[in-house]
C-alpha cells in the first residue's frame, strides 16, 4: 500500500494521466511552460495515520526529499517524520501541504474526516492520496474540488460503494486516478498476511496486545 501511494504521488507529480490521455488522442504534449512538473524535492506532505503503512510512506517520501508531517492522536517525534501533530492540529498543517496521504483506519473519528471544509482548507494545487477506506473522504466534495481547481489531483483506491456506480461523476472527474481497491495487492500479500497472523498469535499467547491494533476513543 505504501508503494502504491508513492506510485500515485509520482504519477500525479509527473503528469502521467495527461500523458495517457494525450497518447489516446495521438497528441504530442511536451511538459513545458505551464505544464512543467514541479520537482518533489522540498515539497511538503502530510501523512494522516502513522502505523505501518504511514511510516513506510513517510520513509519513501523522505527518500524523495519531501518533508513529511505525521498526524496521529499524540504529537510525539517519530522516525522518518520531520514533524508530528495530533489530530486536533490537522487543520493547521493542511494549508502548507502539497500532498496529503491517508493511512489511517476507519473509525468514528476518521469517518468523513476529509469533508468539503477540510478539502477547501488544503493548499491550492495540493493532491490527495487515499489507499485505506473510502468513507474517510466525502466523495461528492472531492468531485467538486477537482474540477474547480481547489485540488490539482487525487488518487482513490477505495470508495464508500465499490465499485462506484457507472453513473458516478467520479469516473469522469479530471485529474483523478482510480484503481479497484488493489493498493495492497502483490505477490507477497498472502505471505505478509500469514506472517502478521503468526506474530499476533504469539503476542496474544504471551499476553501482549496485537500489533496494529486501533483502540477507538470512548465517547465523550
Amino acid at each position: 500500500m505504501a508503494q502504491t501511494s508513492i506510485a500515485a504521488v509520482l504519477a500525479l507529480a509527473r503528469g502521467v494521466p495527461q500523458w495517457i490521455a494525450a497518447q489516446r488522442e495521438h497528441r504530442w504534449l511536451p511538459w513545458r511552460g505551464g505544464l512543467t512538473p514541479v520537482a518533489l524535492e522540498g515539497q511538503r506532505a502530510v501523512v494522516v495515520g502513522m502505523g505501518g503503512i504511514g511510516t513506510h510512506v513517510a520513509r519513501l517520501l523522505s527518500a524523495l526529499d519531501v518533508r513529511v508531517t505525521g498526524v496521529r492522536r499524540a504529537a510525539a517525534p517519530a522516525t522518518h517524520f520531520d514533524h508530528v501533530v495530533g489530530f486536533d492540529a490537522l487543520g493547521t498543517v493542511l494549508p502548507q501541504a502539497d500532498w496529503v496521504v491517508l493511512a489511517c483506519p476507519l473509525t468514528d473519528e476518521t469517518r468523513g474526516l476529509f469533508n468539503a471544509a477540510r478539502l477547501a482548507a488544503m493548499k491550492p494545487g495540493a493532491r490527495l492520496i487515499n489507499v485505506v477506506r473510502g468513507e474517510i473522504v466525502d466523495e461528492d466534495a472531492l468531485a467538486d474540488a477537482l474540477p474547480a481547481g481547489t485540488l490539482a489531483g487525487a488518487y482513490m483506491d477505495v470508495f464508500a460503494v465499490e465499485p462506484p456506480p457507472s453513473a458516478s461523476p467520479l469516473w469522469d472527474v479530471p485529474h483523478l486516478l482510480i484503481s479497484p481497491h488493489s493498493a495492497g495487492n502483490s505477490t507477497q500479500h498472502q505471505r505478509n498476511v500469514i506472517e502478521m497472523f503468526r506474530d499476533n498469535l504469539q503476542r496474544l499467547a504471551a499476553g501482549q496486545p496485537p500489533a496494529n491494533e486501533w483502540k477507538a476513543r470512548s465517547p465523550a
